[in-house]
């Protein structure tokens, strides 16, 4: 039997509470999705892939072979802020190519050279958006496991992957039950799993050595009013990049200048709002941990942002139906973020991208996915684990080894 996992608040369809919605079944602001899900379970598929997520989507076809050229062509021992540096004259289109490092979680002028792939891949390929938000891309593939024939168990958590010394066994749990699978496939963060999971100390300790990569303070709103001449994309930098990045990551405190995302979809998808109003994402780079070490309440801290923003001509100021916060804590207490931090360990040195979690276990049918293993956190880099993953598992358990008895 197939059966597919969906840990506490990560169903394949996410709906807004009641009193979010209004008569037109519209819902404020737009979904939100974590990489880092508390999921676990024994999974099994057809090998089908979808394309279209992220820009460019995932390419089907041969995999070229790797050439001793393409290790120099991702610029190793350089900085992201010292590629940047190497292209560009203006302090401005450095700080935006600087931008990319925080697709990852980390420090630009500690990130390697290697996420300046982000642009080009940004720049060349587009972007792709869902019409009608990621919920949408949740009830696809809640759509696809159906007719699949995947058993999908929501609000089910796993207290632990059950492994011999060689090879995983199923899942327990939280309710005792032991669910048998040759292949157990974790969405779960990757300290969370050799933590508590399947607990490893070695590996626990080689996740720690990297650091934790930042977090998210997610500002979500309902605005009264249209914005005339606001973007889906925004982003409202701040006057010191290098300023911000020390407080997040050296002085661990929100910045006090931040630079703000600031998404908007109803600029373009008249479904993201009601009529006549617009639902606003904006994002803040935060250091993981505990808010409550922070200077200043996640409350005051929300002020903050809305008069930095309002002082670079984004002024919201009697316009807020509500303003809904989400911050380190609620990242790790809804889906097992390590410390809170989005994409687990940081991508701090020119080795960092070899340093991530693998995709295969150490107990044969162990596989990990999502934003703390690699290749990375982002719906993109999630999107293409999952591929790896299917394919790891497709090859390591052949219709030989079937037949031989060994799956």
């Amino acid at each position: 039997m197939r059966t597919f996992f969906a840990g506490p608040l990560t169903g394949p369809v996410v709906e807004p509470p009641a009193s979010r919605r209004d008569g037109s079944g519209h819902w404020w602001p737009g979904g939100v999705s974590s990489g880092a899900g508390e999921a676990a379970g024994g999974v099994g598929g057809d090998g089908s892939r979808a394309g279209g997520v992220g820009g460019g989507g995932l390419r089907g076809g041969a995999v070229p072979r790797a050439r001793l050229g393409d290790l120099f062509a991702v610029a190793p021992g350089r900085t992201l802020d010292a590629l940047a540096g190497r292209f560009f004259r203006d302090a401005r289109l450095r700080q935006y190519v600087d931008r990319y490092a925080t697709y990852a979680g980390s420090n630009p002028y500690r990130a390697p050279a290697a996420l300046g792939c982000v642009p080009a891949i940004e720049h060349g390929d587009g972007g792709w958006y869902v019409r009608g938000g990621l919920p949408r891309l949740a009830d696809a593939l809640a759509a696809a496991l159906d007719k699949a024939g995947v058993d999908v168990r929501t609000e089910t958590e796993i207290t632990e992957v059950i492994a011999d010394a060689d090879r995983v066994r199923g899942v327990r749990t939280a309710g005792g039950e032991v669910v048998r699978a040759d292949v157990v496939v974790v969405n779960a963060d990757a300290a969370s799993l050799y933590g508590r999971l399947l607990p490893d100390r070695a590996r626990l300790r080689r996740i720690a050595g990297l650091g934790l990569s930042s977090s998210a303070f997610l500002m979500l709103a309902a605005v009264e009013g249209r914005t005339e001449g606001m973007p889906h994309h925004s982003i409202v930098f701040s006057g010191d990049y290098r300023r911000e990045f020390g407080d997040i990551f050296d002085r661990r405190r929100p910045p006090e200048d931040p630079t703000v995302y600031i998404g908007c979809p109803s600029a373009h998808d008249a479904t993201m709002a009601p009529a006549g109003a617009e639902s606003w994402s904006m994002l803040v780079n935060v250091p993981a941990g505990d808010p409550a070490r922070w200077p200043m309440s996640p409350e005051a801290y929300a002020e903050l942002v809305l008069e930095r923003l309002a002082s670079r001509g984004h002024d919201l100021s009697g316009r807020l139906r509500f303003l809904d916060l989400l911050t380190p804590a609620d990242l790790r207490d809804r889906y097992g973020a390590w410390g809170g931090a989005i994409y687990g360990g940081a991508y701090g040195g020119p080795l960092a991208p070899f340093r991530r979690p693998g995709n295969r276990g150490p107990r044969r049918g162990l596989y990990l996915v999502g934003g703390s293993a690699h290749p990375g956190g982002g719906l993109p880099l999630v999107a293409m684990g999952g591929r790896i993953v299917a394919e790891l598992v497709a090859r390591d358990f052949s219709r030989s080894d079937r037949r031989r008895g060994r799956a």
